[in-house]
């Protein structure tokens, strides 16, 4: 079952939870806003349980209060976002599936049924979405990681859980803190490989037409000699509430690919080592400030890029027995499948 929408980062959340006595139609729903936004529901809306007597206000978000599963934003009060304790219903989810011809991927990709699997940092999902009616848009992924080595040595004592960033891009416009920051960073308690909801940008999209575009923005396992898995799995996307949305077809992609093979530079590892504000669980890195991302950007061509830190081509700068030509070999970490051809391949490492 796909778990509830994650929270994007707002400062100043207050919400209106409901207590079991209430009888008021919106009584299954918990309000969560600015405070301003939260203190015009409790003067004017005649639906919603009030406090004292009816329900608690709180300088919380709805999660305080174990509502968990959002909604869609209260038609009236359009900042304010209804959240409850149901799970979803799918019949109230409009999506649009990994396996749509209509989605592209830059980057090395495995397909699994319906979804698609990836780690390598740069990769790329790419779509053309079509809303019926302003709408919230999530990102539908699930993650995994296998267990830590035990006794491990040397770069391999690194092969712990690293959370996994993205950076989103709206219309050509960059969401989130700014900067190099990433949009959304994946949590350690979401290694389940469940999917789960990321919202793209934390408020509802008008209605029309928006092109989307979802990178990753760190490596698959940082800096871990004997690398485990730690992929991604990406379903689709999801819109919320009940709204109508479809893919709808982008221009070609550039005809030029190019390859680069790599260790930390390469990755862009600590390209935010300086930054004054970050997003934690990023590792300071930022792939889209990386030179090769950049290189594909003045040439225009599609960047494929198979970078990881610490790692070489016949020794690893700390120890570990998996080298960069097992690697360059890969789809994923843990499977042996190579990709498509590319027109040039860029080699950068130190040993």
């Amino acid at each position: 079952m796909l778990q509830s929408w994650v929270h994007f980062a707002v400062q100043s959340l207050y919400s209106i939870a409901p207590f079991a006595n209430c009888s008021r139609p919106a009584r299954r729903f918990c309000y969560e806003g600015s405070e301003d936004a939260i203190q015009g529901v409790v003067k004017l809306d005649p639906l919603a349980c009030k406090p004292p007597g009816a329900a608690t206000l709180l300088p919380e978000n709805c999660s305080f209060s174990n509502f968990t599963s959002f909604v869609g934003y209260d038609p009236v009060f359009k900042s304010v976002g209804l959240w409850s304790r149901d799970a979803f219903q799918p019949a109230t989810v409009a999506t649009v599936s990994a396996a749509d011809p209509l989605l592209q991927y830059v980057g090395r990709f495995e397909v699994s049924g319906g979804d698609r699997m990836f780690d390598f940092a740069g990769s790329e999902i790419r779509a053309r979405l079509v809303l019926g009616a302003p709408s919230n848009v999530a990102v539908a992924l699930a993650q995994r990681h296998f267990p830590h080595p035990q006794g491990a040595e040397g770069n391999t004592q690194n092969s712990g859980f690293q959370s996994n960033s993205f950076v989103v891009f709206i219309n050509g416009t960059r969401q989130g803190a700014g900067g190099y920051n990433a949009t959304f960073s994946t949590s350690a308690a979401q290694q389940d490989d469940v999917s789960y909801d990321f919202s793209l940008c934390g408020a509802p999209l008008p209605a029309g037409t928006h092109d989307i575009r979802v990178v990753k923005a760190t490596e698959p396992d940082w800096n871990g000699g004997d690398p485990l898995p730690n992929y991604m799995r990406f379903s689709g996307f999801r819109a919320l509430p009940s709204a109508r949305m479809r893919a709808a077809a982008l221009p070609p992609p550039p005809l030029r690919r190019l390859e680069f093979l790599g260790d930390s530079i390469t990755a862009g590892f600590c390209n935010e080592c300086e930054a004054p504000a970050r997003l934690p669980g990023d590792h300071e890195e930022a792939f889209l400030a990386s030179w090769d991302y950049r290189v594909g950007e003045m040439l225009g061509a599609s960047v494929h890029t198979v970078a990881w830190s610490g790692l070489g081509m016949v020794r690893n700068c700390c120890g570990g027995n998996t080298t960069m030509p097992s690697i360059f070999r890969r789809r994923l970490t843990c499977t042996k499948l190579h990709l498509l051809g590319t027109d040039v391949i860029a080699l950068r490492v130190f040993h």
